[in-house]
Order: structure tokens, then C-alpha cells, then sequence
């Protein structure tokens, strides 16, 4: 028999306080791995005893069967409307939003309430038809993070926000894993790439990553941190998942691809792989950041930079179910460097976005000369997993050398540079440098001459023999 968390009934109690206030339209908020849909189960099950209708949405084909699943472990009867499924006669309707915003003028079903998963989508147009044509329904959004990465705020589709234990408390009690954070000790510069729709433009940031010769050997770092574990990498496009995924093939890791593209009956098989333990390594692209539930996932790798804290932190949680050891999270594109730690505390509000204001303290986040691993460098003096002195790192303020010319020499010739009005020198120049470079020798020296990290010439030269090794 399931039982409530405590922090699971208070949830219910704070939302039936809020629709006892005569507010009509709320946003829950708990971080990913809390437990959403069993709360959202035993509200249902409580709606149902007094006679109401309830219509459960989801935006993914995956997320009806998990909820389905859910659903009937306390036994409550519902229908399912998605492709391939027209059966109405039930007081619970599932529903996927798409299938059930061009079907709704066909149904006569009325719900009195209305509880949207992952409902930062809330404010799309078809989520706005489908709450519009049922306008005197209760309405429970449930999101991890409560904020549209267009800046809209979801104030607009609701009145209140009821928000669940932090991510911080969560992992304290228990109820989230643990996690350990690597990063690579050099900075790939997304500066330059256009936004599209408020994020990165995927393609530009494909290439990039293409052409760069410092982002880390997943594969490697998969080895070296999780061999023989269950992880997600999450990539840039389509293409480039399946380039991760032919990758890890190739080192003899049983890795799969995922993609919106596949059919249903393929995707089944990977998910169903992957639960399994059969299937190691799952390379998507945009499609189980959200929703999909692994409960003993043991590692996240990010190969995909994003501006969006949500869309960060939901790739993150896909990793923190409880298990016995800490979840290894390897960032390889330097979302830390903009988001900081998953666990760090923030305020959510239903505002329209607020450009965050910096921290006072110079150096909120570390990361080690020695193992790469990113922590909280403001309660930290050293690195809590070797022991290194914290020398600086993370989220510093930015250089005031601007404009200053510099000589650098490099197998004998001497460059002349100059840094742009970052006080970093442009990309360009920095890969016309490593292109110099031909020996380990050369990369310490130009290294030592930039001001990069220690470890940073080993890094890229091992980077370097591997990829001369695959070909």
C-alpha cells in the first residue's frame, strides 16, 4: 500500500488550503524526483470520492504510460486519449495535450479539474485553447521550475504558487541521491552563437562543439567515472546523438539513441533496454529531459549548453533517484558556470523573468585544478573529493585587460594577440594557437602563457591521441 511522505500530504493540504481561498488556477512547484505524480495520483483519488471529473495532460507519449502506471497502483480507473486510443467513459481522463486539443469539441466531458504536468508549457497556445474551452475548472500545474525560458512568467495561467521542499532539503532527507560534479578545466565560448527562441540555436552550438578541439572525450570520462553504470547524455541535435551514441559503440559500451523521430514500437524497446540495465548509455536529443522516469539512473552527462536554469536542472534531476552511491554529473559544456550548483537555493515566483542579480561573494562556485570536480566554494576551502586548495573558479568577475596585446611564444615563434572587450582573446586566435601546437610540451607552455588551469595541456593532449586513435 502507498503511502504519503509527509511532505507529499502537506503539498495536497497547502493546494485544497489555496482552493479554499477561492483561488482557481495554482502552480505546484517541487523539484524533479519529489514525487509529482503521486501526489497529483492521491488528489485525483480524493476528487473522484466527491463525484468530480478530472483531466490528467501530459505533452509526451511516454509520460501516459508512466502516469497510467501510477495511476492504477491505487487503483484508479481511467481513460487514456492519445494516438491509437479513443475511450472516454471513465471520470479520470490521461491525456496527451496535442491528441486531446484536436479531439476536445468531440468529447462530452466537462472536468472540474484540470492538472497539467510539467506545466511550464502552460503558457503555449494549445495548453491556452484547451484551459480556455473549460473555464470554470480548478487547474493544478506541476513543474520543477516555474519559469518559461522566453521570460514569460506563468502568472498569466495562475494566481498562486505552492512550492514543495527545495532540492537542497530533499537531498538531506534522503529522498534525492547525492551527486558529485565534474566539469572540464577549460571554457568553450558560446558567447558569439544567436539565440533561437531564447536559447542557444542547437545547430550553431552542434558546430561548435564539432570543430572545437578542447570539449572532453565523453566516452573517456564515462569510463573513467561510470563504467559499467546507467547514464543519460544529453546532446545538441539528432545528429550529434547519434554520433555520442556510435561513439560509445565503438569503445564496446551497449549504448542506445533516442529521438522524437523513432517510432513508437522502437522507442519502447530502447526505454524498456535501458530500465533494464541491458542498455547502458541513452544518447537523446530533446526529448527525456522531462518526464522520463528512471528511478536508478547513476549518471548525467551534458553535452548540450543551455540558458535556460529549468532546462538544466530537469536534465540534471533526470540522475538524483536514490541509490547507494552519489549520481556523477560530468558537464562538459559549463552550464555550472551560468546556473551553478543543482542544489544551490532559489526563489520562484509566477513574475515574468528577473535578470538575477550576482552574488556578492567573488567565487560561489570552485572547480579543482586536480580532479575537475565542481563544489560550493563558499563553504569549502578545499576540494571535498581530493583534498586540492580552492584557488578560484566558477562564477568570478570578469577580466578588466581589455584591448592588452600579449606575446605568445609557441614552438618557437612568438604570436602577438589581443583580448576582446572580455578580457578573453577571441576564439579564433585560440584555436590558431592549439593548431601550433604539435607536443605536450607546446600545449604546457601555451597553457602556463594564457593563464589556464594546471592539468589543462594534459587534458587536451590526451583528448587528442584519443581522437587520432578512434580514426
Amino acid at each position: 500500500m502507498i503511502q504519503l511522505r509527509d511532505y507529499q500530504q502537506k503539498a495536497i493540504d497547502d493546494i485544497r488550503s489555496e482552493f479554499a481561498r477561492g483561488k482557481k488556477k495554482i502552480i505546484f512547484q517541487c523539484p524533479t524526483g519529489a514525487g509529482k505524480t503521486i501526489i497529483s495520483a492521491f488528489m485525483i483519488q480524493g476528487a473522484l470520492a466527491k463525484g468530480l471529473k478530472v483531466l490528467f495532460l501530459v505533452h509526451l507519449r511516454e509520460l501516459i504510460q508512466q502516469t497510467s502506471d501510477k495511476l492504477a497502483l491505487l487503483q484508479i480507473q481511467h481513460s487514456a486519449i492519445c494516438p491509437g486510443y479513443a475511450y472516454y467513459n471513465h471520470d479520470c481522463q490521461l491525456a496527451m495535450v496535442q491528441t486531446f486539443s484536436r479531439r476536445m469539441d468531440k468529447i462530452e466531458f466537462q472536468p472540474d479539474l484540470i492538472i497539467a504536468d510539467e506545466s511550464h508549457h502552460l503558457c503555449s497556445n494549445t495548453y491556452k485553447n484547451i484551459l480556455a474551452n473549460y473555464p470554470s475548472s480548478k487547474i493544478v500545474g506541476l513543474t520543477a521550475t516555474p519559469e518559461r525560458l522566453d521570460g514569460k512568467g506563468l502568472g498569466e495561467i495562475a494566481e498562486v504558487i505552492v512550492k514543495g521542499p527545495s532540492m537542497k532539503w530533499l537531498i538531506s532527507q534522503g529522498f534525492l541521491n547525492d551527486y558529485k560534479y565534474f566539469s572540464v578545466p577549460h571554457e568553450v565560448d558560446f558567447q558569439d552563437i544567436k539565440s533561437k527562441m531564447g536559447d542557444y540555436d542547437l545547430q550553431a552550438v552542434s558546430k561548435v562543439i564539432e570543430e572545437s578541439g578542447i570539449l572532453g572525450d565523453c566516452v573517456s570520462h564515462y569510463l573513467s567515472h561510470l563504467q559499467g553504470k546507467k547514464c543519460i547524455v544529453f546532446c545538441t541535435t539528432i545528429e550529434h546523438s547519434k554520433e555520442i551514441y556510435t561513439r560509445f559503440r565503438n569503445a564496446g559500451v551497449k549504448a542506445e539513441h533516442l529521438d522524437g523521430t523513432l517510432q513508437k514500437i522502437e522507442r519502447d524497446r530502447v526505454i524498456a533496454s535501458f530500465k533494464t540495465g541491458e542498455t547502458k548509455v541513452l544518447t537523446n536529443c530533446s526529448l527525456i529531459s522531462e518526464g522520463f522516469d528512471v528511478p536508478d539512473c547513476d549518471g548525467v552527462i551534458l553535452l548540450r549548453p543551455t540558458k535556460s536554469l529549468g532546462l538544466h536542472l530537469q536534465m540534471i534531476g533526470r540522475g538524483l533517484r536514490p541509490s547507494d552511491c552519489p549520481t556523477i554529473i560530468l558537464d562538459h559544456v559549463g552550464n555550472y558556470k551560468i546556473h551553478g550548483l543543482p542544489d544551490e537555493d532559489r526563489e520562484w515566483s509566477l513574475e515574468g523573468r528577473k535578470k538575477r542579480k550576482k552574488k556578492k561573494s567573488e567565487f560561489e562556485v570552485a572547480l579543482c585544478e586536480d580532479c575537475f570536480s565542481v563544489y560550493n566554494g563558499l563553504t569549502n576551502a578545499k576540494c571535498p573529493y581530493c583534498g586540492k586548495e580552492k584557488t578560484g573558479g566558477g562564477r568570478g568577475p570578469i577580466s578588466e585587460t581589455a584591448g592588452l596585446l600579449q606575446e605568445i611564444k609557441i614552438a618557437g615563434e612568438v604570436v602577438t594577440l589581443k583580448r576582446n572587450e572580455r578580457g578573453k582573446v577571441e576564439k579564433k586566435d585560440v584555436n590558431k594557437l592549439l593548431a601550433k601546437c604539435r607536443t605536450l610540451e607546446d600545449l604546457k607552455s601555451l597553457g602556463e602563457q594564457m593563464g589556464y588551469k594546471p592539468g589543462w595541456a594534459n587534458f587536451i593532449y590526451q583528448f587528442r591521441t584519443k581522437k587520432k586513435r578512434v580514426r
